[in-house]
């Protein structure tokens, strides 16, 4: 960021023209510092401030995230059996476990994040497709062949939202 900055006041300077040496003698004499030292520190201090902004932003990004995606398996977990069925390895499941993220495969039991992402999506087709007029959609179903990375069987799953 030093560099960047140091890049920019150089920049700044150039833009500047014969008026730089001007501002070079004002900021001499307030500040004690030449023109280049200033422009940098506060370019310096502005991409910092900048920076964690940006991090701020994506902490409170992926902390929506992360409250969005419980309040969708919570959802998921309330709807059981009324709204979503899930049907894996040809048999339906009456009841899941409270973590979503322990859906897989019928034969080991490994988990596998495509049959929870699956019930995911259709929480968020359902959240978008709510209200007045929902039933002019067809619901989605999510569907796929999967092969286990555990036990090396192949199983299918396919869940199913109802509206």
């Amino acid at each position: 960021m030093r560099e960047n900055a140091t890049k920019r006041a150089d920049f700044l300077i150039r833009q500047l023209g014969p008026s730089a040496e001007v501002l070079e003698l004002q900021n001499l004499e307030l500040t004690g510092l030449t023109l280049r030292e200033t422009l940098i520190e506060k370019e310096y201090e502005k991409m910092k401030a900048e920076l964690e902004l940006k991090k701020a932003r994506q902490r409170a990004d992926e902390d929506a995230r992360q409250e969005r995606m419980a309040q969708a398996e919570k959802e998921v977990l309330d709807g059981w059996n009324d709204t979503y069925i899930l049907t894996v390895g040809g048999q339906r499941i009456k009841k899941v476990p409270k973590d979503l993220s322990k859906l897989g495969c019928p034969f080991c039991g490994a988990p596998h994040s495509r049959v929870r992402g699956a019930l995911l999506e259709l929480w968020e087709w359902r959240d978008n497709h709510s209200g007045p007029g929902a039933s002019a959609y067809e619901a989605p179903v999510r569907s796929e062949s999967l092969v286990c990375s555990k036990c090396g069987e192949a199983f299918a799953y396919r869940a199913q939202v109802i509206i």
